[in-house]
Order: C-alpha cells, then structure tokens, then sequence
C-alpha cells in the first residue's frame, strides 16, 4: 500500500465533501478530549504535532501553547488546515514525512518542548517507525516530552477499512519494550477499551546521552 498516496486521496475526498476533517465530529470530540489530558499533563512551550492533518487538535492546543507546528506528508491536509486556521498567529503547518530520514533536517535540533503524535505512529511499518523514534529525539529540547497516541491489537480485524490506511499490530508489551529501545523512558500511560481494540496514550521523555 502506498500510505502517502492513501491519505492524500482521503484528505481531499474529505475536504471536497465538506466534512469537518478526518474522522470527522468523533475524532473532533476525542481531540478536545485529549486536550484536556495533555494540560493536566503539563504541555507548555513550542510544541509539534505530528500527523496533524487539518490542523483540529493544533487549534485546540495553541491558547496554551507559546507556539505549534503541524506536520503532515498529505499537501491537501497542510493546505486545509491553513485555511481553517487563519488568524492564528501562533500555529504554522509545513509538509514533512516524519519517516524520512531527510525530514530530520526540516527542524533545528532541541526545537521543540513537547512533541505530540498525533495517532501518526499506528500508521507507519517497522523500518519507518525507527525514524519516527530518531526525529523525535533529534527535535525535542533536553527535557522535552513526547505524547504517543497508539492502537493496540493482535490484528487487524478483516472489516478494517482499506480507506483508513495502514495500522501498525501490536500489544502494549511490544510497543513498551519498542519505546525503551528506542531511547524513550515511560513516565506514565493511560488505557482506553474500545470495541475490538484497545488504545494507549503514553508520555515518554528521551533518555539521557
């Protein structure tokens, strides 16, 4: 499967239907919802969001925020959410594969005081996923943190729609120890139960070097 390609197809059928972005006012409820949850956990300061399609939760985060970038590798959804966000003086969107190596390069190092998934990572395959990993910790500033938003599951269930991309099939233990060897440390993580599947959010901080 080609997921750039996927994406960008399903971003612009989204925006030419007129919908409020992926995911639709479900997703919109849920982002409000983990807004609330990243202020209790303290985000602050210049923060990324990665896989940030239209730019909902970027929105929603930039009243607490000094400044917030959104990251995307669909030129639809980085046109769309510039649109939906003028006037907001602190937000900027840039297209960028965070799997790509040369993508490290696209922000100074220790830029970033918080950098938030924005359920990007459950869509990348294993070889893609280190990059994610190497990024991230290339960006944050010493001290920073880094928000996962991760399905988990065995597989992926045989109704699973095609349009929705590719997931990433893990359990919790997997994607823990997968966190450690990527020079991650768990400060604390919450479990959701959905129908079929379960759903984590971790706060992770780079280990010292």
């Amino acid at each position: 499967m080609d997921a750039e390609k996927t994406f960008e197809q399903q971003y612009q059928k989204l925006r030419s239907a007129n919908q409020p972005g992926w995911g639709g006012q479900t997703r919109i409820a849920n982002s409000q919802e983990q807004t609330k949850l990243l202020l209790r956990w303290g985000l602050r300061g210049k923060v990324l969001e990665i896989g940030c399609g239209e730019g909902n939760l970027c929105r929603q985060l930039s009243p607490y925020a000094e400044h917030v970038v959104g990251i995307d590798f669909s030129s639809t959804a980085i046109e769309w959410a510039r649109e939906k966000s003028l006037g907001l003086k602190n937000l900027e969107f840039v297209t960028g594969d965070i799997a790509n190596s040369a993508t490290v390069n696209q922000f100074s190092p220790h830029r970033f005081d918080w950098i938030v998934d924005g359920n990007c990572l459950h869509c990348l395959p294993s070889p893609e996923r280190i990059q994610f990993y190497i990024n991230c910790r290339r960006w944050l500033d010493p001290g920073g943190i880094l928000f996962l938003s991760h399905n988990l599951m065995k597989e992926l269930p045989d109704d699973f729609p095609e349009e929705l991309g590719y997931r990433h099939c893990i359990e919790i233990d997997e994607l823990l120890s997968e966190v450690s060897r990527n020079g991650f440390i768990v400060l604390t993580y919450q479990v959701r139960e959905h129908i079929g599947y379960l759903h984590i959010r971790l706060l992770l901080a780079p280990e010292e070097e």
